[in-house]
Protein backbone atom coordinates (compact mmCIF):
# COMPACT_ATOMS: atom_id res chain seq x y z
CA UNK A 1 0.00 0.00 0.00
CA UNK A 2 1.52 3.56 -0.82
CA UNK A 3 -0.26 6.94 0.01
CA UNK A 4 0.39 10.47 -0.83
CA UNK A 5 -0.22 13.28 0.96
CA UNK A 6 -0.54 17.17 0.17
CA UNK A 7 0.97 19.47 2.36
CA UNK A 8 -1.63 22.29 3.83
CA UNK A 9 -0.86 25.97 4.99
CA UNK A 10 -3.10 25.43 7.87
CA UNK A 11 -5.75 22.92 9.24
CA UNK A 12 -8.87 24.13 8.43
CA UNK A 13 -11.53 23.88 11.72
CA UNK A 14 -14.61 21.44 11.59
CA UNK A 15 -18.00 21.05 12.79
CA UNK A 16 -19.38 18.04 13.49
CA UNK A 17 -22.73 18.71 15.58
CA UNK A 18 -25.13 16.60 13.59
CA UNK A 19 -24.86 12.68 13.79
CA UNK A 20 -27.82 12.37 11.13
CA UNK A 21 -29.02 8.72 10.83
CA UNK A 22 -27.07 5.39 9.67
CA UNK A 23 -27.30 4.48 6.16
CA UNK A 24 -25.63 1.86 5.70
CA UNK A 25 -22.73 -0.60 7.59
CA UNK A 26 -19.99 -2.47 6.21
CA UNK A 27 -19.03 -5.66 8.05
CA UNK A 28 -15.18 -6.89 7.13
CA UNK A 29 -14.21 -10.18 8.74
CA UNK A 30 -10.89 -12.00 8.34
CA UNK A 31 -8.69 -15.11 9.34
CA UNK A 32 -5.34 -16.10 8.58
CA UNK A 33 -2.82 -19.04 8.98
CA UNK A 34 -4.65 -21.99 9.99
CA UNK A 35 -7.62 -20.64 11.29
CA UNK A 36 -10.58 -21.50 8.89
CA UNK A 37 -12.84 -19.27 7.25
CA UNK A 38 -15.39 -20.59 9.09
CA UNK A 39 -14.17 -18.37 11.88
CA UNK A 40 -14.91 -15.17 9.70
CA UNK A 41 -18.27 -16.50 9.02
CA UNK A 42 -19.13 -17.10 12.36
CA UNK A 43 -18.25 -13.60 13.58
CA UNK A 44 -19.47 -11.90 10.18
CA UNK A 45 -22.94 -13.67 10.61
CA UNK A 46 -23.40 -12.82 14.89
CA UNK A 47 -22.41 -9.28 14.22
CA UNK A 48 -25.15 -9.13 10.94
CA UNK A 49 -27.46 -10.52 12.79
CA UNK A 50 -27.07 -8.49 16.38
CA UNK A 51 -26.87 -4.94 14.11
CA UNK A 52 -30.01 -5.53 11.82
CA UNK A 53 -31.92 -6.33 14.83
CA UNK A 54 -31.10 -3.31 16.18
CA UNK A 55 -30.67 -0.88 13.49
CA UNK A 56 -34.05 -1.94 11.08
CA UNK A 57 -34.13 -1.11 7.57
CA UNK A 58 -30.61 -0.33 7.07
CA UNK A 59 -28.05 -1.91 4.70
CA UNK A 60 -25.40 -4.10 6.63
CA UNK A 61 -22.54 -5.24 4.17
CA UNK A 62 -20.69 -8.07 4.22
CA UNK A 63 -16.83 -9.38 3.38
CA UNK A 64 -15.28 -12.40 4.80
CA UNK A 65 -11.62 -12.94 3.98
CA UNK A 66 -8.88 -16.03 4.58
CA UNK A 67 -5.74 -14.26 4.31
CA UNK A 68 -2.94 -15.89 2.29
CA UNK A 69 0.38 -17.10 3.60
CA UNK A 70 1.90 -14.15 1.57
CA UNK A 71 -0.61 -11.38 3.61
CA UNK A 72 -0.68 -12.50 6.98
CA UNK A 73 2.18 -13.73 9.53
CA UNK A 74 1.17 -16.11 11.65
CA UNK A 75 -2.89 -17.49 12.70
CA UNK A 76 -5.43 -14.67 13.72
CA UNK A 77 -8.77 -13.35 13.20
CA UNK A 78 -10.91 -10.23 13.55
CA UNK A 79 -13.17 -7.94 12.76
CA UNK A 80 -14.94 -4.37 11.78
CA UNK A 81 -17.48 -3.11 11.66
CA UNK A 82 -17.94 1.04 9.93
CA UNK A 83 -21.21 2.68 10.36
CA UNK A 84 -21.96 5.81 7.82
CA UNK A 85 -24.59 8.15 8.29
CA UNK A 86 -26.33 11.23 6.49
CA UNK A 87 -24.15 13.80 7.46
CA UNK A 88 -21.11 11.63 6.84
CA UNK A 89 -20.30 10.81 10.00
CA UNK A 90 -18.18 7.37 10.86
CA UNK A 91 -18.43 4.71 13.62
CA UNK A 92 -16.29 2.05 13.78
CA UNK A 93 -16.21 -0.83 16.07
CA UNK A 94 -13.60 -4.08 15.68
CA UNK A 95 -12.17 -6.71 17.49
CA UNK A 96 -9.24 -9.94 17.63
CA UNK A 97 -10.56 -13.33 17.53
CA UNK A 98 -9.16 -14.79 21.18
CA UNK A 99 -8.30 -18.84 21.90
CA UNK A 100 -11.08 -20.11 23.85
CA UNK A 101 -13.98 -17.15 22.79
CA UNK A 102 -16.17 -18.71 20.42
CA UNK A 103 -16.30 -16.43 16.65
CA UNK A 104 -19.88 -15.56 17.10
CA UNK A 105 -19.47 -13.92 20.69
CA UNK A 106 -16.40 -11.99 19.54
CA UNK A 107 -18.63 -10.64 16.20
CA UNK A 108 -22.33 -10.54 18.35
CA UNK A 109 -20.04 -8.01 21.24
CA UNK A 110 -18.50 -6.00 18.03
CA UNK A 111 -22.23 -5.24 16.96
CA UNK A 112 -23.28 -4.58 20.56
CA UNK A 113 -20.45 -1.80 20.46
CA UNK A 114 -21.37 -0.45 17.23
CA UNK A 115 -24.90 -0.01 18.28
CA UNK A 116 -23.55 1.55 21.34
CA UNK A 117 -21.63 4.04 20.05
CA UNK A 118 -24.31 5.02 17.48
CA UNK A 119 -26.70 5.76 20.25
CA UNK A 120 -24.47 7.76 22.42
CA UNK A 121 -25.80 10.66 20.59
CA UNK A 122 -22.36 12.22 19.22
CA UNK A 123 -20.33 12.68 16.09
CA UNK A 124 -17.03 10.47 16.80
CA UNK A 125 -17.28 7.22 18.37
CA UNK A 126 -15.05 6.70 21.32
CA UNK A 127 -12.27 5.57 19.36
CA UNK A 128 -12.12 9.23 17.56
CA UNK A 129 -13.01 11.43 20.34
CA UNK A 130 -9.59 12.01 21.53
CA UNK A 131 -7.75 11.87 18.25
CA UNK A 132 -9.36 15.30 16.84
CA UNK A 133 -8.69 17.07 20.26
CA UNK A 134 -4.74 18.28 18.32
CA UNK A 135 -6.36 19.05 14.90
CA UNK A 136 -8.94 21.17 16.49
CA UNK A 137 -6.28 22.63 18.41
CA UNK A 138 -3.92 23.52 15.51
CA UNK A 139 -6.56 24.37 13.55
CA UNK A 140 -7.76 28.35 12.01
CA UNK A 141 -10.71 29.25 13.91
CA UNK A 142 -13.14 27.33 15.18
CA UNK A 143 -13.78 23.68 15.96
CA UNK A 144 -17.24 21.87 17.62
CA UNK A 145 -17.52 18.46 17.70
CA UNK A 146 -20.43 16.72 19.04
CA UNK A 147 -19.46 13.31 21.30
CA UNK A 148 -21.05 10.98 23.55
CA UNK A 149 -19.55 10.25 27.31
CA UNK A 150 -16.33 11.77 27.27
CA UNK A 151 -13.51 9.14 27.52
CA UNK A 152 -10.35 9.45 29.74
CA UNK A 153 -8.29 9.67 26.86
CA UNK A 154 -10.59 12.82 25.49
CA UNK A 155 -9.90 14.71 28.88
CA UNK A 156 -6.69 14.12 28.91
CA UNK A 157 -5.82 15.03 25.44
CA UNK A 158 -7.72 18.54 26.21
CA UNK A 159 -5.42 19.35 28.95
CA UNK A 160 -2.44 18.26 27.23
CA UNK A 161 -3.45 20.24 24.02
CA UNK A 162 -3.82 22.93 25.91
CA UNK A 163 -0.29 22.93 27.85
CA UNK A 164 1.27 22.72 24.56
CA UNK A 165 -0.61 24.92 22.15
CA UNK A 166 -2.72 27.52 24.29
CA UNK A 167 -5.23 26.81 22.78
CA UNK A 168 -8.69 27.40 24.79
CA UNK A 169 -11.36 24.39 24.95
CA UNK A 170 -14.67 24.24 25.90
CA UNK A 171 -16.64 21.74 27.16
CA UNK A 172 -20.45 21.00 28.16
CA UNK A 173 -23.37 19.11 28.28
CA UNK A 174 -25.83 19.46 25.61
CA UNK A 175 -29.28 21.11 26.79
CA UNK A 176 -32.03 18.46 27.12
CA UNK A 177 -28.98 14.91 26.67
CA UNK A 178 -27.55 13.10 29.15
CA UNK A 179 -24.04 12.16 28.13
CA UNK A 180 -23.77 14.13 25.27
CA UNK A 181 -21.35 16.79 24.64
CA UNK A 182 -20.37 19.83 22.71
CA UNK A 183 -16.31 20.41 22.81
CA UNK A 184 -15.62 23.24 21.13
CA UNK A 185 -11.90 24.47 20.43
CA UNK A 186 -10.35 28.16 19.00
CA UNK A 187 -7.67 27.28 17.10
CA UNK A 188 -3.88 28.71 17.73
CA UNK A 189 -4.10 29.27 13.43
CA UNK A 190 -0.60 27.09 13.20
CA UNK A 191 0.38 27.83 9.47
CA UNK A 192 3.03 25.24 7.89
CA UNK A 193 6.44 27.37 7.41
CA UNK A 194 7.40 25.68 4.43
CA UNK A 195 4.18 26.97 2.21
CA UNK A 196 4.40 30.28 0.92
Amino acid sequence: MSTEEKPVKHLTPVTLVDPGTVTRVRIHSFVAGVLPLEVARGMASAAQSYIRKQLQGVAVEVTEVKETAAQACGNGSGIIAIAETTTGCLFGESANGERGVPSEETGKNVGKGLVKALRSGGCVDDYLQDQVVILMALAKGKSAIRTGPLTLHTSTAIHVAQLITKANFTVHNVEGEKDVYLIECEGIRHENANLG
